[in-house]
């Protein structure tokens, strides 16, 4: 009998990738009982517009970051180095030729697991990976189980996780930059000072994270 590898895909912008992504990861982890997660950064979202988008490179680099010690993580540049919009079958499908023996479970928030059905070649996705989904605020439980039903018809396989909420956005963080003491706890220490080394996000450019630290 061939072992199917467990596999998460978990793609965004990650502008700038920060504490409750990595808490998705880690109890998807636990309780998907996954061999590994692929953290794909994509070079332009097809669902939204992307204000104040950091370069490519600069993400993938604070994605790089914020996992170094969680050695089952792997971040990808696969969207990246396509370039333009990355659309989820296009990268399931490539992920599949990459791993042909691995069952993949897609990683998103509450807020695309409500419309996954309407994305573009959406019966290919449900071909490819089970969607799994975490609540982003309380009391979301319920509705995303009943959604899952209806995607069950639709011939989705789901998995709703269960996740400790999250208080905090990439907009809150983008917004709130210049106060870096007060982000310590939602953003890692070391994606924080490289955002200030290289000037994102507005701050002052030419000054290193010793000049601006508070």
């Amino acid at each position: 009998m061939i072992y199917m590898e467990k596999i998460g895909v978990f793609g965004g912008t990650f502008n700038p990738v920060h504490n409750g992504h990595l808490e998705v990861i880690k109890a998807a982890k636990e309780q998907l009982k996954l061999d590994h997660v692929l953290l794909i950064p994509t070079f332009q979202p097809p669902h939204k517009q992307a204000r104040h988008l950091a370069p490519p490179e600069d993400r993938l680099a604070m994605c790089r970051l914020a996992v170094k010690d969680m050695p089952y993580v792997q971040v990808s540049n696969l969207e990246i180095c396509r370039e333009g919009k990355s659309y989820t079958y296009e990268t399931l499908e490539i992920l599949k030729g990459q791993y042909p023996q691995s069952q993949f479970h897609f990683l998103m928030g509450s807020d695309m697991f409500f419309t996954v059905q309407d994305w573009r070649n959406s019966e290919r996705i449900a071909q490819y990976a089970v969607i799994c989904c975490m609540a982003r605020e309380k009391g979301e439980l319920f509705r995303l189980q009943e959604h899952a039903k209806r995607l069950m018809l639709l011939g989705f396989q789901s998995f709703v996780l269960e996740v400790r909420p999250f208080p905090v956005s990439s907009t809150k963080i983008r917004t709130n930059i210049k106060k870096f003491n007060n982000l310590l706890h939602y953003v890692p220490k070391s994606v924080l000072e490289y955002i200030y080394v290289r000037g994102l996000y507005a701050l002052p450019q030419g000054k290193t994270f010793y000049d601006l630290r508070p």
